[in-house]
């Protein structure tokens, strides 16, 4: 069926279907494609069970302007020259002008300055591919509005042009700026608690090495006057006596111990490192030389293999921290058995490791967790110590850039390593 509407245009109607009009039906959509094609078509009409729609191009590009009139986007089309041939009312609210003053604008009217080589480029680019791009566009009030841009070549009227999509951005980078000057409070937070804190365990740290400094005085009296005590009038003194006085002299000793390590951990916390070139051979050396006597006296083997290499670190901290391991693994050994101490060096990843391994009691799994805390002896009263030697080591480690650690089971042996900077990669 076909409806005229003006001279020399006409409506096509396409038929019912059925097999028998097949080779007619065909014939007609061939024929309504070239009258489209030549203009000559602006709309069909097709009858179906629902009953006889039209669809037009008049109808098609209504909808088309609804849909664009409807987004919450910006939408523009400009023509080579940059100039605004449509844009939609989402666009006019963007840049605060009438939207009659806007279509046949140009669009670098709206670039702030000093963007233009950005939005020139992306005009390029959009010419090749779709393209997008994070600007800003200037409002007639003087506002500059965050907006991406979304741009791809289109053609209309047998001419080259690009479409754009323009978003908002505002409410986004509002929410980014607010998580920024959240992050930003939350930090400077988290900076004054942790100088708090560093002033609250400096401050703690110089009370106990006072009150530990202190308390050695008193306690060296003690022992001097229950040894002299001892040693001038124990034949005037019973049995039960003479065991009082060697608990108390024992126990001054014992004090004496705790303080000390107690002065050495508050030392390596609170002193200045230097971290330089160690030559752990010489170091190792230097060990060996000062645990001499009681090498001797335990009968110990000692293996080391060498050579041990330089590390970044502090020969200091790094003598206390062997010297403790050693001394370890000279004492938690299995009553009656002979001490031997194992070690070695090797890499891992940026940091050189020293082994000590020894063949003693060894630390179950629950036990080793506990480990280099302050104060916490694992032998019990069968083997003695302040329970700071292994705390001790941990610190000076980590003042070194390092760290500790132990592979070690019940009666079977620990291995204890130090993993310092390398100073080589």
């Amino acid at each position: 069926m076909t409806q005229d509407r003006e001279p020399r245009r006409t409506t096509k109607k396409l038929p019912r279907l059925g097999i028998e009009g097949l080779r007619r039906r065909l014939e007609e959509a061939e024929a309504t494609l070239r009258a489209i094609r030549g203009g000559d078509v602006d709309g069909l009409v097709v009858e179906s069970s629902d009953g006889t729609q039209v669809y037009t191009l008049k109808g098609a590009d209504q909808s088309y302007r609804i849909l664009m009139e409807a987004m919450n986007e910006g939408a523009v089309v400009l023509d080579p020259s940059g100039v605004i041939v449509y844009a939609n009312r989402r666009v006019a609210d963007l840049v605060g002008r009438p939207l009659p003053e806007v279509i046949g604008a140009s669009a670098l009217e709206f670039i702030p300055y000093g963007h233009e080589p950005i939005f020139r480029d992306l005009m390029e680019r959009s010419r090749e591919r779709a393209c997008q791009q994070e600007l800003q566009i200037r409002s007639d009030n003087g506002r500059l509005v965050p907006v991406q841009l979304s741009a791809s070549s289109v053609r209309f009227e047998e001419k080259a042009g690009i479409c754009v999509l323009v978003t908002d951005l505002s409410d986004q980078k509002q929410r980014e700026a607010l998580r920024v000057a959240e992050r930003k409070d939350n930090e400077e937070q988290i900076r004054r608690q942790v100088v708090a804190l560093e002033a609250a365990n400096r401050e703690l740290e110089a009370f106990v090495y006072s009150v530990s400094h202190d308390l050695r005085a008193p306690l060296r009296s003690i022992h001097r006057y229950g040894t002299l005590l001892h040693e001038e009038h124990a034949g005037r003194l019973d049995s039960e006596a003479r065991d009082y006085l060697h608990r108390m002299t024992s126990a001054a000793e014992r004090m004496d111990e705790l303080i000390q390590g107690l002065l050495v951990y508050t030392r390596i916390s609170r002193s200045e490192i230097q971290l330089h070139p160690v030559d752990t051979s010489g170091v190792l050396a230097e060990v060996m030389v000062q645990l001499a006597d009681d090498l001797r006296q335990s009968d110990a083997e000692v293996r080391i293999d060498r050579p041990f290499p330089t590390v970044k670190g502090d020969a200091l901290l790094l003598s206390q921290s062997l010297t403790n391991l050693m001394t370890n693994a000279l004492k938690f050994v299995a009553p009656g058995t002979r001490p031997v101490v194992h070690l070695w060096s090797d890499r891992a990843g940026p940091q050189t490791r020293l082994w000590v391994e020894d063949n003693g009691i060894g630390i179950s799994p629950q036990d080793q967790a506990r480990l280099f805390r302050v104060f916490e002896r694992l032998g019990g009263a069968t083997y003695p110590g302040s329970g700071i030697g292994l705390a001790i080591v941990k610190r000076a480690a980590e003042r070194m850039g390092g760290s500790v650690g132990v592979e070690s089971a019940p009666g079977r042996g620990s291995r204890f390593w130090i993993a310092l900077p390398s100073l080589t990669s």
